[in-house]
């Protein structure tokens, strides 16, 4: 890439392909010369993977600039918040209600799962429904007391994935 680099000149050069944390976009940068990285699927699992500092041993984030030293650090927003402002910004700029679901799955997996709410997200058939979803978990994460452990719920799930499993493996016997 850095031989691309130097003939193509002043011409941006974008590199893609793996991008799943803060350290693989310093170490790809590094390797390649390239001016950018494009990620996908780490935006997706890490919707904050560009503010998070990074490890790479010589990374202007381990030793900020002297002015930027006292600088109190930005905490990284958490996933349930990213993933509402994903919502706001899917109101305005619309997209179908099953990539949302798909979007907002990704980004809030394990706190959907901890509060029993990945089966309502996944069932939904609007973005308001996605967004109350989101923001029911917000409100148990900001207050778990408020959170109570459904035993019951948590055999339906499993008995419905069981059946879908069962279902998709029929689908592909047949075929």
């Amino acid at each position: 890439m850095q031989v691309i680099k130097a003939r193509v000149g002043a011409f941006p050069i974008i590199s893609n392909g793996n991008i799943i944390t803060i350290d693989c976009v310093q170490r790809n940068l590094a390797q390649t010369g390239a001016d950018g990285v494009m990620t996908a699927e780490g935006i997706l699992d890490d919707p904050a993977l560009f503010a998070r500092p990074s490890a790479v041993a010589g990374d202007e984030a381990e030793a900020p600039p002297p002015a930027a030293a006292a600088a109190v650090p930005v905490p990284v927003p958490d996933k349930l918040t990213l993933a509402m402002e994903y919502l706001s910004l899917a109101e305005h700029h619309p997209v179908t209600v099953k990539t949302v679901v798909f979007h907002v799955r990704r980004m809030a997996k394990q706190q959907l799962l901890d509060y029993q709410l990945l089966d309502d997200c996944l069932r939904a058939d609007s973005l308001g429904v996605v967004k109350a979803v989101v923001a029911k978990a917000l409100a148990y994460q900001m207050h778990p007391a408020s959170f109570s452990y459904d035993a019951d719920k948590e055999e339906r799930e499993k008995g419905a994935l069981a059946r879908k499993k069962h279902e998709e493996g029929k689908r592909k016997r047949y075929q």
